[in-house]
């Protein structure tokens, strides 16, 4: 009741964009060309441990175009965004349909144990595959440190089968999530700082400051969509959690198009710099209080990239609110603590239980209050990335540019380092991107 339809003008938006795979990107192609003559990659294993989105197929052909030979490719897939046309466009250009790693995943599965496992036995593969043809060097693109984190809980370098990755092993990692994830384990760090050269790409200058407005743009395109069938109160009240870079332009869009005013939407970080940065851009501050005054949120925007909403914040919550997620994976909102059957005492109910057993990823998850079966609220996207809704492009490949120019040149710059640890982006793919792709933009009509 009192349900409000989506901006037009972002339904529109999102209907009109082409859902196929592309080769090429500008940016991407010009920056590949000045590294071509080199071949940087040649005799290198590569895996991606990145998303199946129309703008990756340009990605893994730019590594090809550098050295990677196609039976020297793999690609293990991110359940929610796998896609069989990008499967089908890497097998074209003669990668093993083996090496293609597609996902089992279900969302009654704890998220963070099937990457582990998964991500495991696709390494020892990799790893008898260098073996017994005599290669030693592992390039790794990662979205969320994954390949780290796997080696340090085998307790590798004990481990002699995978331990012989660790010969060379370099990564390029994307995400703040992966950083967080290495900032918070001693094991990981251990790794790292001994035998594996990280390349920080999630905060270098570019990816801080080109690519949360489009982020952003998939967040507001998607909840558009899904708007149409799960709606939304009119004049909600919106929660934010993480002002980061990302949350900053997730704020500033959802006001913008009018999905919420600006008075009717607070922020939780837990740093006091962010803190500040909402007050000054006109934002409340939610305070977590052991006592709820009353329920007050329609809508949980999680963009921190941690846990930053449990089953015990649920109290927060009006009637039939909706959750969103705008980070990676299923962390933000503690979906395993959500979906359990046995907790004691219960504190939420899910009402349609069977969706975690089927293979659709992507559809709403409907939950009330163990004591109050009026109080319901849903995730949209089964938890999942609302900017990865199963669609192969979120919006335009192109917008995403920027990103892939920093992966390619963070990968060309880690098979040249010469000590492990993690390290910033070199400062010539930096400036190279931030003079050229704000150009890009403006032929486009993307940003003024």
């Amino acid at each position: 009741p009192g349900s409000r339809a989506p901006p037009p003008f972002l339904v529109d938006m999102y209907h009109s964009i082409a859902q196929e795979a592309v080769a090429n990107l500008p940016l991407l192609d010009a920056y590949v060309a000045s590294k071509k003559r080199l071949q940087p990659f040649a005799g290198w294993v590569c895996l991606f441990l990145q998303h199946q989105l129309g703008d990756h197929v340009a990605e893994a052909q730019a590594m090809l175009d550098l050295g990677i030979s196609p039976e020297n490719f793999w690609w293990h897939s991110i359940p929610y965004t796998e896609h069989e046309e990008v499967m089908a466009a890497m097998v074209e250009r003669g990668v093993p349909r083996a090496q293609l790693v597609a996902h089992t995943f279900k969302l009654r599965e704890d998220y963070a144990a099937y990457m582990q496992e998964t991500v495991a036995a696709t390494l020892r593969r990799i790893a008898a595959s260098m073996e017994s043809r005599g290669l030693t060097r592992l390039l790794v693109l990662d979205d969320g440190m994954y390949v780290v984190e796997t080696l340090a809980l085998q307790r590798v370098p004990a481990d002699p089968a995978l331990g012989r990755l660790l010969q060379r092993l370099v990564v390029v990692e994307q995400t703040m999530r992966g950083v967080i994830k290495l900032r918070a384990n001693a094991a990981q760090q251990a790794l790292v700082a001994e035998h594996v050269t990280v390349v920080n790409v999630a905060e270098s200058v570019p990816k801080k400051t080109l690519e949360p407005p489009y982020v952003a743009e998939t967040v507001a395109l998607n909840m558009a969509d899904v708007m149409q069938t799960c709606g939304l109160r009119k004049d909600p009240a919106v929660l934010l959690l993480g002002y980061g870079a990302i949350g900053r332009a997730v704020a500033a869009l959802v006001v913008a198009q009018g999905f919420c005013r600006r008075e009717r939407l607070q922020v939780w970080d837990p740093t006091p710099a962010a803190c500040a940065q909402a007050e000054t851009d006109g934002f409340g501050l939610w305070v977590r209080a052991v006592d709820c005054p009353a329920p007050t949120f329609d809508m949980v925007l999680g963009c921190s990239g941690n846990t930053s909403f449990t089953p015990a914040d649920i109290r927060w919550l009006r009637p039939a609110a909706r959750l969103v997620s705008a980070s990676s994976g299923t962390q933000e909102f503690a979906l395993t603590e959500f979906c359990r059957a046995d907790a004691d005492p219960p504190v939420v109910r899910l009402l349609n239980r069977e969706a975690l057993s089927i293979g659709a990823l992507h559809q709403p998850l409907h939950f009330a209050a163990a004591d109050n079966a009026a109080a319901t609220f849903t995730f949209l996207n089964g938890g999942l990335p609302i900017s990865f809704n199963g669609r192969l492009n979120p919006t335009h490949p192109a917008k995403f540019d920027a990103t892939q120019v920093c992966m390619v040149g963070g990968a060309v710059q880690a098979v040249s380092e010469a000590k492990p640890g993690l390290v910033p982006l070199a400062q010539d793919v930096c400036d190279f991107v931030m003079t050229e792709f704000p150009k890009i933009e403006l032929a486009n009509g993307w940003r003024q």
